[in-house]
């Protein structure tokens, strides 16, 4: 699926969201992101596969409430590159209590399906080949442009197929029989911490673990890998071995020797004993 299939709903108005909420508030798991005025939050955008979500809070007296419920229930995860900078500066506009985010540039990085941490727009390149829109400067006052809303509307959008290819490409089956992707990414974003607390950790030369739990679905993997990993090495080891002992009892054999093919000085001491028995 491309970004030009997808259908952008714009909800300039709180009465915009609430008569259409209920088709993304019903999911398990949400592409996100946010764009600012002055570090205030102007539009927050909400996505599935299918459908995207811009609602232009900059002119709402307050957040809905099924926006906020979303917001705040942990069990809808919220997707997308730098989540927990974007519902902290939620937290502190409308004093909400947001939670359940996944870096999804974190996780991409981590489970190898990119070199390095980057951004959502390298990530939509890179593993989805779409290209980024154009960037705009302004957010608040006024409707804001088609351009603008399909610009903000895939950034989200982008979070949550990232996070699908990951699951469906990046995993091995057997790690997929393990967990649905719903699981997955609830897994993922509990037993993770945020990229910038584990960036923090390793300025101050703290040794940070990103599995809380071994038996969560991470650690699964993870031993899953180092099982392989582990495996492979031991054959390795196993052959050098043998070739080792082949080597050696090659060495500890008694060597025949061939009358025929004997050396001058064996075939000499050969004839001397015989004419020495003959007497």
């Amino acid at each position: 699926m491309s970004f030009s299939s997808v259908k952008v709903h714009y909800c300039r108005y709180m009465q915009d969201w609430d008569k259409i909420s209920d088709r993304i508030c019903k999911n398990n798991y949400v592409g996100f992101d946010v764009e600012y005025v002055d570090k205030t939050p102007a539009t927050i955008q909400l996505s599935s596969p299918t459908e995207a979500f811009v609602l232009h809070v900059f002119h709402y007296k307050e957040l809905p409430k099924t926006l906020v419920q979303l917001l705040e229930n942990d069990g809808i995860i919220k997707i997308g590159v730098g989540v927990k900078d974007d519902l902290k500066k939620i937290d502190d506009k409308y004093k909400t209590h947001c939670q359940g985010g996944l870096d999804i540039g974190w996780t991409a990085y981590l489970i190898g399906a990119v070199s390095e941490y980057r951004g959502i727009d390298y990530l939509g390149e890179k593993l989805l080949g779409e290209k980024k829109l154009g960037g705009f400067a302004t957010w608040g006052i006024g409707r804001l442009e088609k351009k603008q809303i399909d610009y903000a509307a895939k950034d989200a959008w982008i979070g949550v197929c990232v996070a699908e290819k990951i699951y469906n490409e990046s995993l091995t089956t057997k790690e997929k029989k393990r967990c649905n992707i719903t699981d997955w990414v609830k897994d993922m974003a509990a037993s993770k911490i945020d990229v910038l607390d584990y960036c923090d950790d390793e300025d101050k030369g703290v040794v940070t673990n990103t599995v809380v739990n071994e038996n969560d679905v991470q650690g699964e993997l993870r031993s899953i890998r180092k099982t392989k990993e582990y495996l492979s090495q031991l054959r390795k080891e196993e052959k050098a071995q043998l070739k080792q002992l082949e080597k050696v009892s090659e060495e500890k054999k008694p060597k025949k020797v061939d009358n025929k093919k004997g050396t001058k000085k064996e075939k000499d001491e050969l004839v001397l004993n015989i004419f020495f028995d003959d007497e």
